[in-house]
């Protein structure tokens, strides 16, 4: 008996310590770990005498099985994502109240990616002294005193493009210098950042010019970053359908315990499935957010349109997600432009649209031809 209950301490201290190295050291994590604790249970089941002990130790035994099969499909069917990493030199992020963090002024650095050891991309990122990812040259000499800004995430700041290749960029340039460009987005950005930048104002410490239009690039996984952002402010939804400022969503994770959980839980694909589900609350404040931030964009800048650019398209939107949505964005009276409309072979040819190798940011064309549809789709048709 005593011979038994020290191979059980054994194999629990042994799984605990595979369970360790797993989180730091191997892809699919979990997996390994379900491996090595549905070991222990089944052991369990032999060793223990009681029968109310052995089918405690057989549930246990199934349920993580049962857990551990579930990981090892997910991984089977879609972990290449988990392949793709970033690497970035000299880049400094600083936390910002209220945005939450912000890259850090007058700095350039550099940004790669890699799909297991092949480089993707490496592209030089330019940071302003205003903390916004450079504009066209129109910016600083033109005589015109109108601008258009851009809110949004990597996909307005350009991830993986050069600084003058992206869509910001770009529509100033092919504006012939009629309008000022500013590219308020940044990685990991969401509607939240560009509602409390207008809330606070913040971009009327940036501007020179006269803002005419506002231009929002959303990807349904806004809707997940309004409520599971790591620093960034925190909307809640009122019964009148009006959102309200209520602390940064990093504030129930404000203890170094609750941190280290919730990163280690994350290298989980079950729980990123689970954590990226989307509710109707999560639409409705998503819509909230951005009818907000256009009702004070068009109240403060007068004569002035807010448009959103759109995502839609198959690998990007779940079918039942973007209905929701785009019904939300009718019934709000939100100017919205398709990205299917904008790029119509996206989903039958996405490797010409995107940076390639699992990576779903669009590329330079894309950037080209969607600032294209800006210039004669928004900025021309007033």
């Amino acid at each position: 008996m005593k011979y038994k209950k020290r191979w059980m301490h054994t194999l629990c201290a042994a799984a605990l310590a595979i369970s360790l190295i797993s989180l730091s050291y191997f892809r699919a994590p979990y997996v390994w770990m379900a491996v090595v604790w549905s070991t222990v249970a089944f052991s369990g089941v032999i060793y223990s005498r009681n029968s109310t002990t052995k089918a405690v130790w057989l549930n246990v035994g199934v349920a993580i099985t049962t857990l551990g099969m579930i990981e090892s499909y997910f991984w089977l069917n879609g972990g290449d994502g988990n392949k793709l990493r970033y690497e970035y030199r000299e880049r400094h992020i600083t936390r910002h109240t209220p945005l939450g963090y912000a890259p850090q002024e007058s700095m350039v650095y550099s940004g790669a990616r890699y799909f297991g050891d092949k480089a993707i991309y490496h592209v030089t990122y330019t940071i302003g002294a205003n903390g916004l990812r450079i504009g066209s040259p129109s910016a600083g000499g033109s005589d015109s005193t109108d601008c258009v800004v851009f809110f949004g995430d990597s996909f307005t700041f350009g991830e993986g493009v050069s600084d003058n290749e992206t869509m910001p960029y770009l529509v100033g340039q092919q504006s012939g210098g009629q309008y000022h460009t500013y590219n308020f987005g940044f990685h990991g950005y969401g509607p939240h950042q560009m509602l409390v930048t207008l809330e606070y104002n913040l971009e009327g410490h940036v501007l020179d010019c006269k803002p005419r239009f506002a231009v929002y690039q959303a990807i349904p996984d806004h809707l997940r970053r309004v409520t599971h952002d790591t620093y960034g402010p925190r909307y809640v939804l009122e019964k009148d359908g009006h959102v309200r400022l209520a602390g940064r969503l990093d504030d129930a994770q404000s203890n170094v315990i609750n941190t280290v959980v919730v990163e280690q839980l994350k290298k989980s694909l079950l729980v990123q499935k689970i954590n990226n589900r989307i509710s109707s609350s999560d639409v409705a404040l998503f819509l909230g957010i951005v009818d907000s931030s256009r009702n004070i964009f068009e109240h403060r800048y007068t004569g002035s349109m807010f448009h959103v650019i759109f995502w839609d398209t198959e690998d990007h939107c779940p079918r039942d997600i973007c209905q929701a949505i785009l019904e939300g964005f009718r019934d709000k009276r939100i100017r919205v432009h398709l990205i299917s409309n904008i790029l119509p072979e996206y989903n039958k040819n996405k490797a010409k649209y995107t940076i390639g190798l699992g990576g779903k940011h669009p590329n330079a064309l894309a950037h080209g031809l969607i600032a294209q549809y800006v210039v004669e789709n928004i900025l021309r048709k007033q």
